[in-house]
């Protein structure tokens, strides 16, 4: 068992009990986050920064141990705050997947966490659609205003340019996880998945 450590601050002498501070970040202590140590956790892991993360992952495990799953729900009382948290990482991982976030929510090395405990993100299939619905009706409007698809033409003009761009080098990337139904549908739209050439 390895006990949580704290990084006290660098003094020459111990401070005070009644040494004023100017505010009251110079009067917190230096802190590193450090997880209990878990046989499912690598040591080289246990200085990841981000606290809320260890903090959860570490209810993570904890649950894993009283209910021998992860299969965390909403009708788990006493891990609701663990529920909600996962339910909005799987949203906003589902909008990086989609192309509507810049970044991945989680760091490799939590990626990496995930991974070795045997989690696994499902995403909404639902939720998927009604965006990719969205896509193409933009795309629509884009033909109906410049009467071609090239999204990249310097004198391209539609509200939602960059969505559509961004949105159609994602489909580039993800083209062979994109199925039968919607590769024809593109293709019918008069949509050739195919990266750009300054892209």
């Amino acid at each position: 068992m390895i006990i949580n450590i704290k990084k006290m601050p660098l003094s020459s002498s111990s401070p005070s009990p009644n040494r004023s501070h100017g505010n009251a970040a110079a009067s917190r202590p230096h802190s590193l986050a450090i997880l209990p140590h878990d046989s499912d956790t690598p040591l080289y892991y246990m200085f990841e920064k981000d606290v809320t993360f260890n903090s959860r992952f570490d209810q993570l495990l904890k649950f894993r141990r009283e209910y021998g799953h992860l299969q965390v729900q909403r009708k788990h009382t006493l891990y609701r705050k663990l529920y909600n948290w996962l339910k909005n990482k799987k949203s906003e991982l589902g909008h990086y997947d989609e192309g509507r976030r810049k970044s991945n929510p989680f760091t490799p090395v939590q990626i990496k966490r995930f991974e070795n405990i045997g989690f696994v993100w499902k995403q909404s299939s639902k939720q998927t659609t009604k965006y990719y619905k969205y896509f193409i009706n933009q795309i629509e409007t884009f033909q109906e205003s410049n009467h071609h698809l090239d999204f990249f033409r310097t004198d391209a003009i539609h509200e939602k340019l960059e969505f559509v761009r961004k949105v159609f080098l994602h489909l580039v990337n993800k083209k062979s996880s994109l199925g039968k139904d919607r590769l024809k549908q593109l293709d019918d739209l008069g949509i050739k998945l195919e990266a750009p050439p300054s892209s």
